[in-house]
């Protein structure tokens, strides 16, 4: 939608535009986390991480609440599940938080900036590939609530694309033109900028620029290419799409 668009008119797409706003992006994600979740396979090596990571910081410090924000298609859940943790999904799209619901996961329809937790309740926020999602107006609330629900001494951990150059992704509506990013980035953030924001949560213990590898390949030149994709991404060079992995404590 053009910013000189007037408001209250109905596109083409049939969407109203006084209903719309920068940050609604539930179409998006409904589409892949309830009727294309096989798309999230290849995150498993991603998700894989944090989870290690989300284990054992709630296994220091004993019971624990974890809070994923964006569930994908539940795979951090179902790890969380069975390793007994306390996990609860949050998700601006209904449709999403019911799917989670019917597998048996807790799970609440909110924004980062809204979340429903109490003051100082959750001792691990995860958010892999979310915070590049949030539109530069609602940044500093959004991270002002992470601080708020993180109990002392938990974690705030998850990833974010590294430097993406969001012009690259960018796609047309062939029915009202508008042009939007295919998966909904609103920001792109180097390791200084991500930690320059993340310095309004905690103590920001760590943003490197990681590639998250499937090396469960077994032919030689499987693991070859697989191995070229690790070096080319601790590089962070575009071509194996690194991510920025951050860990804050508050």
């Amino acid at each position: 939608m053009s910013e000189n668009t007037p408001t209250n008119v109905t596109t083409e797409c049939g969407v109203s535009t006084s209903k719309m706003d920068s940050r609604d992006q539930t179409a998006i994600w409904r589409h892949f986390q309830t009727y294309d979740s096989g798309v999230f396979d290849r995150n498993k090596p991603r998700l894989d991480a944090l989870f290690r990571e989300t284990r054992s910081h709630c296994e220091r410090i004993g019971g624990a609440l974890v809070v994923n924000v964006g569930p994908g298609n539940g795979n951090l859940e179902d790890r969380c599940r069975t390793a007994g943790l306390n996990v609860v999904s949050i998700d601006p799209d209904a449709a999403t938080v019911r799917m989670m619901q019917t597998r048996g996961h807790q799970a609440h329809a909110a924004y980062l900036d809204g979340l429903p937790f109490a003051d100082e309740s959750v001792h691990c926020l995860v958010a892999s590939e979310v915070l590049e999602h949030i539109p530069p107006e609602a940044f500093a609330s959004s991270l002002a609530e992470v601080r708020r629900v993180l109990a002392p001494g938990g974690l705030f951990i998850g990833t974010v694309p590294n430097d993406e150059r969001l012009e690259d992704n960018l796609v047309v509506c062939p029915h009202c033109t508008e042009q939007f990013h295919r998966w909904g980035h609103q920001q792109s953030f180097d390791a200084a900028t991500l930690r320059q924001h993340l310095d309004q949560v905690g103590q920001v213990e760590r943003v490197r620029v990681q590639s998250f590898i499937d090396w469960s390949r077994r032919s030689p030149i499987g693991l070859a290419k697989t191995l070229l994709r690790w070096v080319l991404g601790s590089l962070g060079l575009t071509v194996a799409s690194p991510n920025l992995r951050f860990t804050v404590r508050c």
